[in-house]
């Protein structure tokens, strides 16, 4: 049986070796407590994926590649992280998408020698759709058996007048009547002037 190798990448940068890699998939439990009877799911959130990469890059590669090397997987390393945007991951036991580097740091002393030794830390984003809803809002008056429609626009900056149930437009009646109603009575009863 032929063993696969896996090449190790972070976004479009290969790595030689991954140290060590560390999963972390987490939920989180809401405080309302849980009604006996009810659905779990719905008090359980899921935790963004977080993962951590104990990453080494050789001097000199097998295939020939130079000193040198190093530093370019350096700076293209950098980079991704100064990029803030999301970066595929593949690594031995899974792959991943969407991944966000939250931490890159490096480590070198006498025995990092010319190779370079990195820790990269990463969180998945989630991405969500977001929709646009247009409300449309007709009513009758009733009664006289006039309707009135209109279109509830959220963001036009506009104020219309809603349309007047059949008790508010009795009270305009005695209103205009001369009583026993006044218009300041209708202004307190309804919070708005009518309009006669």
């Amino acid at each position: 049986m032929v063993a696969t190798v896996i090449n190790k990448s972070i976004g479009s940068v290969s790595f030689d070796v991954a140290v060590s890699e560390s999963y972390d998939f987490s939920n989180s439990l809401t405080d309302i407590q849980v009604e006996e009877g009810s659905n779990i799911v719905d008090h359980v959130t899921e935790d963004s994926d977080k993962i951590t990469i104990q990453g080494f890059v050789g001097a000199t590669s097998m295939n020939g590649e130079g000193l040198g090397r190093n530093k370019n997987i350096y700076h293209a390393l950098l980079q991704l992280k100064r990029n803030k945007q999301p970066v595929d991951v593949v690594l031995g036991l899974d792959s991943f998408s969407n991944m966000i580097i939250t931490s890159f740091k490096v480590d070198r002393d006498v025995s990092t020698g010319a190779n370079l030794s990195f820790t990269m830390e990463l969180q998945k984003i989630k991405v969500v759709k977001s929709e646009t809803t247009v409300i449309s809002v007709s009513s009758s008056s009733g009664g006289s058996g006039d309707q009135t429609a209109g279109t509830a626009n959220a963001g036009k900056g506009t104020t219309e007048t809603p349309p007047l149930s059949q008790y508010q437009q009795e009270y305009i009646k005695q209103i205009k009547a001369g009583g026993p109603a006044k218009a300041a009575d209708f202004e307190k009863e309804f919070g708005f002037s009518p309009t006669l």
